[in-house]
């Protein structure tokens, strides 16, 4: 089992966190870089490897996989590959795509936007891993839940389900959003298996963790997270709320494409449980591929980013790598290390060990190799189309990138890759 893992168990992880003074964690930290662009090249990447996206990314428009999409590739800093392909909407007109398209993230808002709000409060000292949910929330305890601790949310360990359908929230509670009912409904939820024993992939985990955040906080997540990250590293299309401009640049994730469905998040819990008071932890959040590759960046840098510090190294260090145990899939604090979810997302030569990401159910994907200091970042809206899949373009372009990094470069590709 990780030592991390046996650390926030003890409480001792939390310590550490709290004590050290930020000084610091700043000189043991890598370079804070600020992401430019640059030849491939020049980092160590093959542009004639990469290039092979070009075809895999038409191949998944010709055959109606996706309307369109934006891949952005980044090693050590630079931007290498930054461009849009086909049509952010086919509905109600063709609407071209752009790089600076903004997607609704699905689940990809647990460890970009929920995960990170819980760290800050980690290390401002206002939790601890340790710390059991009842604390915060203490109708949480029905049904012997009363151990489950921050830690069990954020690895899936919980014993809870993974999602609640909607239609049963509208014949209990009414058309919603209606938040209260929602987390009414997950504390008097009975386990689905004991606590820690298996690794269960669900949303609860994250809107639970949401609300933790703002009933310690004092504010909404979204609101809270402006103003200790998004607004301080320049990341101004990201949020779960947006202006008019931005949904005019908005990529559409229902059928219809309406006007009105854009900005519309996606998922059915989401939009039960989203007020201007209440962000959804597991879903709900919209951002571009520029705006994740800022926070991509930081988290490779170990929490800070052009000079700004965000997260200390330490923190960083807990969140991304595995603390689960060795007999269950791969996890880190919020994120996915190497789970079932993860292959498609990191490709066939990428290795798990040292690398980390996540996929969101929409269509977009972000994967991060501290070894290579390399991340790549898929967007799309496939749920605009009828029978939209977007896992074989995830692990094609993922596979692209791997075989283009002079470390791996020597790895064969996988015997199905491309087909």
């Amino acid at each position: 089992m990780d030592h991390l893992l046996w650390a926030w168990r003890r409480g001792v992880t939390v310590g550490l966190l709290i004590c050290l003074p930020l000084a610091a964690c700043v000189s043991c930290s890598l370079p804070a870089k600020h992401l430019r662009r640059g030849k491939p090249e020049v980092v160590g990447m093959k542009p004639s490897v990469l290039k092979e996206i070009d075809a895999v990314a038409e191949r998944a428009i010709s055959g109606r996989k996706v309307p369109g999409c934006v891949v952005l590739i980044a090693r050590k800093g630079v931007i290498v590959w930054e461009r849009a392909y086909g049509n952010r909407s086919l509905r109600p007109r063709k609407v071209p795509n752009s790089t600076g398209t903004i997607y609704d993230l699905a689940s990809m808002t647990k460890p970009l936007a929920t995960t990170t709000a819980i760290a800050l409060l980690l290390e401002d000292g206002k939790l601890s891993l340790g710390d059991k949910v009842v604390d915060y929330l203490p109708s949480f305890a029905q049904n012997d839940k009363s151990d489950v601790t921050i830690a069990h949310l954020l690895t899936h360990v919980s014993g809870l389900k993974p999602y609640l359908g909607v239609p049963s929230l509208d014949e209990k509670y009414g058309p919603g959003p209606n938040p209260d009912a929602v987390i009414g409904e997950i504390c008097a939820l009975p386990k689905a298996y004991e606590i820690g024993k298996s690794c269960v992939y669900s949303c609860f985990n994250f809107v639970v963790l949401a609300r933790i955040v703002e009933e310690i906080s004092g504010e909404p997540m979204g609101t809270f997270l402006g103003r200790r990250v998004w607004g301080r590293l320049g990341m101004e299309d990201t949020g779960f709320f947006l202006t008019e401009q931005q949904r005019k640049r908005t990529a559409p994730t229902f059928p219809d494409g309406l006007a009105k469905n854009c900005a519309r998040v996606h998922d059915p819990l989401a939009r039960y449980y989203t007020t201007r008071q209440h962000c959804c932890g597991n879903a709900g959040l919209f951002s571009t591929a520029r705006d994740i590759a800022i926070l991509a960046q930081m988290l490779l840098n170990r929490g800070a980013y052009a000079g700004i510090r965000i997260l200390r190294p330490e923190t960083v260090d807990l969140l991304t790598t595995t603390q689960t145990p060795a007999t269950l899939p791969k996890r880190g604090m919020g994120w996915d290390i190497d789970s079932p979810y993860a292959g498609q997302a990191r490709g066939g030569i990428i290795p798990p060990a040292n690398s980390f990401g996540h996929t969101g159910f929409t269509g977009g994907s972000l994967w991060i190799d501290k070894k290579s200091q390399t991340f790549v970042i898929i967007l799309s809206n496939r749920t605009h189309m009828e029978k939209g899949a977007v896992s074989k373009l995830r692990s094609d372009v993922a596979t692209i990138v791997g075989r283009s990094i002079d470390i791996y470069a020597e790895q064969p590709s996988p015997p199905d890759a491309f087909e």
